[in-house]
């Protein structure tokens, strides 16, 4: 759990980071995406919002057993 906080707090970074380099050259990553060079091996903002929401979510695994009590006191 500790691990997916860290995790999440990296890729809030990469997040904030990656729009920031958005807005600022938006046609940099269409153009030098052939070329293969460094910010545009970056993550999109989308990519990042996935990764987030993968860790955020909750692994749904076996059952739960809810007791009733018989009488009400």
């Amino acid at each position: 759990m500790r691990d997916n906080l860290v995790k999440q707090k990296d890729l809030q970074d990469q997040l904030e980071e990656a729009k920031t380099n958005e807005m600022s050259e938006p046609d940099l990553g269409k153009a030098a995406k052939g070329k293969g060079g460094g910010k545009a091996a970056t993550k999109t903002p989308s990519e990042i919002m996935a990764e987030i929401r993968a860790l955020q979510s909750i692994e749904l695994n076996g059952w739960v057993l809810i007791d009733f009590p018989r009488t009400i006191n």
